[in-house]
Protein backbone atom coordinates (compact mmCIF):
# COMPACT_ATOMS: atom_id res chain seq x y z
CA UNK A 1 0.00 0.00 0.00
CA UNK A 2 3.31 2.14 0.04
CA UNK A 3 2.04 3.33 3.34
CA UNK A 4 5.64 3.42 5.19
CA UNK A 5 6.62 6.36 3.19
CA UNK A 6 3.79 8.06 3.60
CA UNK A 7 2.82 10.06 6.61
CA UNK A 8 -1.11 10.99 5.90
CA UNK A 9 -1.60 7.63 7.57
CA UNK A 10 -0.55 5.61 10.44
CA UNK A 11 -0.06 2.46 9.22
CA UNK A 12 3.61 1.79 9.13
CA UNK A 13 4.36 4.39 11.76
CA UNK A 14 4.86 4.69 15.31
CA UNK A 15 2.49 7.26 16.98
CA UNK A 16 2.91 9.31 20.05
CA UNK A 17 -0.70 10.46 22.04
CA UNK A 18 -1.45 11.91 25.23
CA UNK A 19 -3.11 10.09 27.58
CA UNK A 20 -3.01 12.10 30.69
CA UNK A 21 -5.72 13.65 32.21
CA UNK A 22 -8.79 10.51 31.00
CA UNK A 23 -8.52 12.11 26.99
CA UNK A 24 -6.50 11.44 24.44
CA UNK A 25 -4.88 14.12 22.89
CA UNK A 26 -2.11 14.83 19.57
CA UNK A 27 1.09 16.34 21.39
CA UNK A 28 0.99 19.97 19.77
CA UNK A 29 5.26 18.90 19.60
CA UNK A 30 4.66 16.06 17.33
CA UNK A 31 6.55 16.68 13.91
CA UNK A 32 3.71 16.19 11.78
CA UNK A 33 1.23 18.60 13.67
CA UNK A 34 -0.25 21.35 11.37
CA UNK A 35 1.09 20.00 8.18
CA UNK A 36 -2.95 19.10 6.35
CA UNK A 37 -0.75 15.97 4.77
CA UNK A 38 -0.17 14.43 7.64
CA UNK A 39 -1.40 12.91 10.49
CA UNK A 40 -0.24 14.68 13.41
CA UNK A 41 -0.02 11.66 15.73
CA UNK A 42 2.36 10.34 13.58
CA UNK A 43 5.96 10.57 15.65
CA UNK A 44 8.20 8.22 13.02
CA UNK A 45 7.62 6.66 10.15
CA UNK A 46 8.88 4.39 7.41
CA UNK A 47 8.20 0.64 9.13
CA UNK A 48 6.57 -2.81 8.09
CA UNK A 49 5.74 -4.41 10.67
CA UNK A 50 7.27 -3.45 13.95
CA UNK A 51 6.44 -6.80 16.16
CA UNK A 52 7.84 -5.55 19.52
CA UNK A 53 9.07 -1.93 20.97
CA UNK A 54 11.55 -1.38 23.88
CA UNK A 55 12.31 2.00 25.45
CA UNK A 56 15.92 1.27 27.81
CA UNK A 57 14.79 3.14 30.89
CA UNK A 58 18.33 4.23 31.78
CA UNK A 59 19.57 5.54 28.36
CA UNK A 60 15.56 6.41 26.91
CA UNK A 61 16.78 4.79 23.53
CA UNK A 62 14.20 3.10 21.64
CA UNK A 63 14.51 -0.75 20.22
CA UNK A 64 12.47 -0.90 17.53
CA UNK A 65 12.51 -5.20 15.39
CA UNK A 66 10.51 -4.83 12.08
CA UNK A 67 9.77 -7.63 9.94
CA UNK A 68 10.57 -7.97 6.53
CA UNK A 69 8.76 -8.51 3.69
CA UNK A 70 10.78 -11.99 2.12
CA UNK A 71 14.29 -11.80 3.07
CA UNK A 72 15.82 -9.14 5.11
CA UNK A 73 14.81 -8.77 9.10
CA UNK A 74 15.67 -5.57 10.97
CA UNK A 75 16.70 -3.97 13.96
CA UNK A 76 16.92 -0.39 14.68
CA UNK A 77 18.06 1.50 17.88
CA UNK A 78 17.18 5.24 18.13
CA UNK A 79 17.47 7.44 20.91
CA UNK A 80 14.05 9.58 21.70
CA UNK A 81 15.17 13.20 20.55
CA UNK A 82 15.99 11.60 17.16
CA UNK A 83 12.54 10.20 17.14
CA UNK A 84 10.19 13.02 15.78
CA UNK A 85 10.35 13.23 12.21
CA UNK A 86 12.67 9.43 11.85
CA UNK A 87 12.46 7.89 8.32
CA UNK A 88 12.84 4.15 8.85
CA UNK A 89 12.94 3.30 4.99
CA UNK A 90 10.82 0.53 4.56
CA UNK A 91 9.47 0.32 1.75
CA UNK A 92 12.20 2.03 0.09
CA UNK A 93 14.78 0.01 1.69
CA UNK A 94 13.83 -3.87 3.61
CA UNK A 95 16.93 -3.84 6.00
CA UNK A 96 20.20 -2.62 4.92
CA UNK A 97 18.84 -3.73 1.11
CA UNK A 98 16.93 -1.80 -1.53
CA UNK A 99 13.66 -2.58 -1.90
CA UNK A 100 11.18 -0.34 -3.46
CA UNK A 101 12.91 2.58 -4.91
CA UNK A 102 15.98 4.66 -3.88
CA UNK A 103 17.14 4.66 -0.69
CA UNK A 104 15.70 7.94 1.47
CA UNK A 105 18.03 10.83 2.01
CA UNK A 106 16.70 11.09 5.52
CA UNK A 107 16.82 7.39 6.01
CA UNK A 108 18.11 6.10 9.90
CA UNK A 109 19.35 2.80 9.43
CA UNK A 110 18.68 -0.57 11.27
CA UNK A 111 21.78 -1.57 13.97
CA UNK A 112 21.13 -5.03 12.79
CA UNK A 113 19.93 -7.53 10.59
CA UNK A 114 19.69 -11.07 9.09
CA UNK A 115 18.60 -12.76 6.02
CA UNK A 116 16.06 -15.64 6.24
CA UNK A 117 17.04 -18.81 6.85
CA UNK A 118 16.73 -20.18 9.43
CA UNK A 119 15.23 -17.53 10.99
CA UNK A 120 12.13 -15.92 8.96
CA UNK A 121 10.24 -12.93 11.66
CA UNK A 122 12.17 -11.45 14.02
CA UNK A 123 10.69 -10.63 17.39
CA UNK A 124 11.55 -7.56 19.31
CA UNK A 125 13.03 -8.19 22.81
CA UNK A 126 14.29 -6.31 25.71
CA UNK A 127 17.82 -4.26 26.96
CA UNK A 128 19.09 -6.62 29.77
CA UNK A 129 19.49 -4.67 33.47
CA UNK A 130 18.92 -7.84 35.64
CA UNK A 131 21.80 -7.84 38.08
CA UNK A 132 21.67 -11.22 38.05
CA UNK A 133 23.05 -11.21 34.36
CA UNK A 134 25.95 -8.98 34.68
CA UNK A 135 27.85 -10.23 31.28
CA UNK A 136 24.94 -9.82 29.40
CA UNK A 137 24.18 -5.94 30.63
CA UNK A 138 23.45 -3.65 28.24
CA UNK A 139 22.49 -6.11 25.68
CA UNK A 140 19.36 -6.26 23.86
CA UNK A 141 18.49 -10.32 23.50
CA UNK A 142 16.28 -10.89 20.68
CA UNK A 143 14.81 -14.06 18.88
CA UNK A 144 12.98 -14.78 15.34
CA UNK A 145 9.82 -16.81 15.39
CA UNK A 146 10.45 -19.32 13.07
CA UNK A 147 14.75 -20.47 14.85
CA UNK A 148 13.58 -19.88 18.37
CA UNK A 149 17.80 -18.91 19.31
CA UNK A 150 17.43 -16.31 21.53
CA UNK A 151 20.75 -13.56 20.66
CA UNK A 152 22.29 -10.83 22.24
CA UNK A 153 23.30 -7.40 20.73
CA UNK A 154 26.07 -5.67 22.04
CA UNK A 155 28.64 -4.00 20.90
CA UNK A 156 32.04 -5.57 20.45
CA UNK A 157 36.05 -4.32 20.69
CA UNK A 158 35.58 -2.29 18.06
CA UNK A 159 32.44 -0.84 19.09
CA UNK A 160 30.24 -2.22 16.68
CA UNK A 161 26.72 -3.98 17.15
CA UNK A 162 27.19 -7.77 16.93
CA UNK A 163 24.89 -10.55 17.51
CA UNK A 164 25.82 -13.45 19.37
CA UNK A 165 23.82 -16.62 20.07
CA UNK A 166 22.95 -17.34 23.16
CA UNK A 167 23.05 -20.96 24.56
CA UNK A 168 18.95 -20.83 25.05
CA UNK A 169 16.04 -21.48 22.71
CA UNK A 170 12.23 -20.93 22.81
CA UNK A 171 9.53 -22.95 20.55
CA UNK A 172 8.43 -20.18 18.58
CA UNK A 173 8.91 -17.04 20.68
CA UNK A 174 6.49 -14.07 19.93
CA UNK A 175 7.27 -11.63 23.05
CA UNK A 176 9.89 -10.36 25.75
CA UNK A 177 9.65 -8.06 28.74
CA UNK A 178 11.03 -7.98 32.17
CA UNK A 179 9.37 -7.55 35.97
CA UNK A 180 9.95 -5.13 38.34
CA UNK A 181 13.16 -6.75 39.05
CA UNK A 182 14.18 -6.43 36.03
CA UNK A 183 14.55 -9.83 35.06
CA UNK A 184 14.30 -10.83 31.47
CA UNK A 185 10.39 -12.90 30.76
CA UNK A 186 10.44 -14.41 27.15
CA UNK A 187 6.66 -15.78 25.85
CA UNK A 188 6.86 -18.34 23.29
CA UNK A 189 3.77 -19.96 21.15
CA UNK A 190 3.99 -23.35 23.67
CA UNK A 191 2.11 -20.78 26.01
CA UNK A 192 5.11 -20.43 28.09
CA UNK A 193 6.58 -18.00 30.36
CA UNK A 194 10.04 -18.32 30.71
CA UNK A 195 12.82 -16.64 32.85
CA UNK A 196 16.07 -15.65 31.68
CA UNK A 197 19.08 -17.10 33.80
CA UNK A 198 22.50 -18.01 33.53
Amino acid sequence: LGAGQDVGTPLGAIVRLDVSGGTVRVPADNPFVGRLDAAPEIVAFGLRNPWRLHVDPPTGTIWIADVGQGDVEEINRIGWEDLPGANLGWALREGDAAFDGPEPRDHVAPVHTYRHGPGCSVTGGVVVRDPALPDLAGGYVFADLCDGTLRVLRPDAAGALVAAPLDVAGDRVVGFATDADGRVVVLDLAGRVLRLTR
